[in-house]
């Protein structure tokens, strides 16, 4: 019993680590982006830099902030074309799309996919309150024990057997 609620408590606690790992990246990258979108919204012209996060790489199929290669560098010089004749970051993004197609922009996630990482933080969370509420219920508290006397079992005595007992008892009372 106490092993099988051990191995529920390390599963539990697994899950829990295991969607902070997912939570963590998700709402720095969350942040990053917003950061990106809140730097780009003064009006001023955009940069490569402003945009790369936010575009892929279409031969590699990674965002164009993180790939090094030759396409990657062409992109980014058609990028730095369309920024220099005054495109605004969202023409430059519909360019790509009409260019690349819908592969050209970094996925923006679903809501459920959004969400997904903080309701397994939760999910997580709530398991180890329950498996710990669970097993403080499980475990008598030492100090009632000890205090209580256990009770004594009952028993169908008829009226003879309880005179002889207590004739008995009355007897080893008077030693």
């Amino acid at each position: 019993m106490r092993l099988l609620v051990r191995i529920r408590f390390l599963v539990a606690a697994i899950a829990a680590v295991c969607a902070l790992v997912l939570v963590v990246p998700a709402a720095s990258t969350a942040a990053i982006s917003s950061a990106a979108t809140a730097g780009n919204s003064s009006g001023g012209a955009p940069s490569v830099a402003d945009i790369e996060d936010e575009v892929m790489c279409v031969q590699c199929g990674r965002p164009l902030a993180t790939s090094s290669g030759s396409a990657a560098d062409q992109e980014r010089a058609l990028i730095q074309g369309w920024i220099d004749q005054g495109f605004t970051k969202a023409e430059i993004k519909d360019k790509l799309v009409d260019e690349y197609g819908e592969r050209a922009l970094v996925n923006d996630r679903s809501p459920i996919a959004a969400a997904a990482p903080w309701l397994a933080a939760l999910a997580g969370i709530t398991s180890i309150t329950l498996l710990l509420r669970r097993r403080r219920q499980s475990e008598p508290d030492q100090a009632t024990t000890s205090d209580t006397p256990e009770p004594e079992p009952t028993a169908n005595v008829s009226a003879a057997d309880d005179a002889r007992i207590d004739a008995e008892l009355a007897h080893l009372d008077g030693r």
